[in-house]
C-alpha cells in the first residue's frame, strides 16, 4: 500500500495551484488593476469575495462543486494578482471593485458569497447598488457593533484604533493570526492561510484596518434580502450572534458550527458546499 509521507506539502501545493477550469482576467477600477477570475456553465452567478489580507485561492475547495453555476471570482484591490498602488483601500473601493467586474461580466445580479471582513463590504455593496444583489451567504463574518451610548462608541473607538496597529508589523500580525490558529481544525490550513494574509503588503493591510476600523462608516438597518451565515462557534463569538443578524437580515438562515476555526469552508468544503448548494437554489427559485 502507497503512503504520502509529505500531506502538508501536496495541501500546499493544491492550493497554490492554478484552477483548470478558471479564465483570469483584469480590468481598471478607480484607477486598480483587478484581477478576477470566471469559469462555471450555469446561468446564476455566483461572486465569491474573500477576506481581510486573502485571495482567491481560499475558495479553491468551493469552485469544483459548483461549475454548473456561472463562478465569479475576485481579488479584492490590493490582493493576490490584482494591482497594489499606494492608495485608500476602503470597503466603497471593493464594493465598487465588485460592481465593474459584473459590469464587465455583463451580469445583472448576483449571489454573493463573502468570507469576514466581506460582509461589510456586501452590506456597502447592497447600500451603493441595491438592484444587483440577490442574496449574501456570510462566511463567519467579521463586524462591530456600534453602541448608541457616545462615551462607549468613544472607548470602542480608541480600542479599535489600538487594533490598526495590529497590521503594522508582521510581528504583530502573527500574533493576530495566531489566535485564528489556536481554533483551526488543520494545520495545513493554519499555514496556509498564515502565509497568504502575511504575503500582502503592509500599507494594504494598514489602510484596510484604518478603514474597516472606521465607526463612522458602520451603517446598522435592516437588509430584506436572502441571507445565509455560517459561524463557527469560538470563544469570541457573541453569544446572541444569531438573535443580532436577525435584527439586520429577517430573512436569515443561520449556521454554527463546532470544532472549526476562521477558515471553516477550507476546513470542512463537502459540508459547507451543501448548505451554499441549498441556499443558491432557494434564491434562484424566486
Amino acid at each position: 500500500m502507497r503512503h504520502w509521507k509529505y500531506p502538508l506539502l501536496l495541501l500546499l501545493l493544491a492550493f497554490s495551484l492554478p484552477a483548470q477550469a478558471a479564465d483570469s482576467h483584469y480590468m481598471a477600477a478607480d484607477g486598480v488593476m483587478v484581477h478576477y477570475t470566471t469559469e462555471g456553465a450555469g446561468s446564476d452567478t455566483l461572486l465569491f469575495v474573500h477576506g481581510f489580507s486573502c485571495d482567491t485561492s481560499v475558495w479553491r475547495g468551493q469552485y469544483p462543486d459548483f461549475q454548473d453555476y456561472r463562478i465569479i471570482a475576485i481579488d479584492l484591490p490590493g490582493h493576490g494578482k490584482s494591482g497594489k498602488p499606494d492608495v485608500k483601500y476602503t470597503q466603497q473601493r471593493f464594493a465598487d471593485a465588485i460592481k465593474g467586474v459584473m459590469d464587465a461580466e455583463n451580469v445583472g445580479k448576483a449571489l454573493l458569497v463573502v468570507h469576514s471582513m466581506g460582509y461589510q463590504i456586501a452590506r456597502t455593496f447592497f447600500d451603493s447598488y441595491p438592484d444587483r444583489i440577490s442574496g449574501v451567504c456570510i462566511v463567519d463574518g467579521a463586524y462591530f457593533r456600534v453602541p448608541p451610548e457616545a462615551k462607549a462608541r468613544e472607548e470602542l473607538q480608541n480600542n479599535l484604533w489600538n487594533f490598526v496597529k495590529i497590521t503594522s508589523t508582521d510581528e504583530t500580525m502573527d500574533e493576530f493570526l495566531g489566535n485564528m490558529r489556536k481554533y483551526t481544525s488543520s494545520e495545513e490550513v493554519s499555514q496556509y492561510f498564515t502565509k497568504l494574509m502575511l504575503s500582502t503588503p503592509m500599507h494594504v493591510r494598514i489602510s484596510i484596518m484604518q478603514d474597516f476600523c472606521d465607526l463612522n462608516i458602520w451603517k446598522e438597518h435592516p437588509q430584506n434580502l436572502p441571507v445565509q451565515a455560517i459561524y463557527a462557534a469560538t470563544p469570541d463569538l457573541p453569544p446572541d450572534n444569531e438573535q443580532y443578524l436577525h435584527t439586520q437580515f429577517p430573512n436569515l438562515e443561520y449556521h454554527q458550527w463546532n470544532g472549526v476555526g476562521h477558515f471553516l469552508m477550507m476546513e470542512r468544503p463537502e459540508e459547507f458546499n451543501r448548505l451554499l448548494k441549498i441556499f443558491a437554489q432557494k434564491v434562484y427559485a424566486n
